[in-house]
């Protein structure tokens, strides 16, 4: 779970900077998923590069901005459970990290 926290916080200060004209959200939800597994996590994210539909991950990132990262860090945690019920890790590595 803490482990969750420091990724929510540091994708917080990252989209906040806002470092790039654009693929700000592209380039946090690859650090997202890189910080995850570097820490023993499934990635949150299935595919980085298509930003996920749902209005929980706009408004989780918006807040996140503001620099309230309760709502990415529930996001995350959920995307990482659903990932693991799901059975949607493929990789033998993250396989590795649920097993």
């Amino acid at each position: 779970m803490a482990k969750l926290g420091m990724v929510a916080g540091i994708l917080a200060i990252f989209i906040k900077t806002h470092p790039f004209m654009n693929g700000n959200g592209r380039i946090s939800r690859l650090m997202a998923n890189y910080l995850c597994y570097r820490h023993g996590l499934p990635m949150p994210f299935v595919d980085p590069s298509n930003r996920p539909p749902d209005n929980d991950y706009w408004q989780s990132m918006s807040l996140a901005m503001q620099g309230n990262t309760q709502m990415l860090w529930k996001y995350l945690f959920d995307a990482v459970v659903a990932r693991i019920t799901s059975g949607s890790i493929t990789s033998d590595a993250e396989r590795a990290l649920v097993i």
